[in-house]
């Protein structure tokens, strides 16, 4: 088990720069240009936002994701 992330594959992207995947605690994460955009800390981030939403009016039956990334947070 490995405390820092660990490089698990990276690639040269004409349009986005740097993309790497990271490996960390069994879970993954993709960064771009050293910008998470999946996984690690974003998860409990948007847990946190989305909890708000319970607590609404409203009967949420569908939701659209615009931008899946990883698709990690679409749990």
């Amino acid at each position: 088990m490995f405390f820092l992330p660990q490089l698990i594959e990276q690639r040269q992207s004409q349009f986005n720069g740097t993309i790497s995947v990271y490996k960390q605690f069994g879970r993954y994460s993709i960064s771009v240009d050293n910008l998470t955009q999946s996984g690690g800390l974003l998860v409990p981030i948007w847990k946190q936002a989305l909890s708000k939403i319970q607590h609404t009016k409203y009967d949420i039956q569908n939701v659209l994701v615009l931008g899946l990334g990883g698709g990690t947070l679409v749990q």
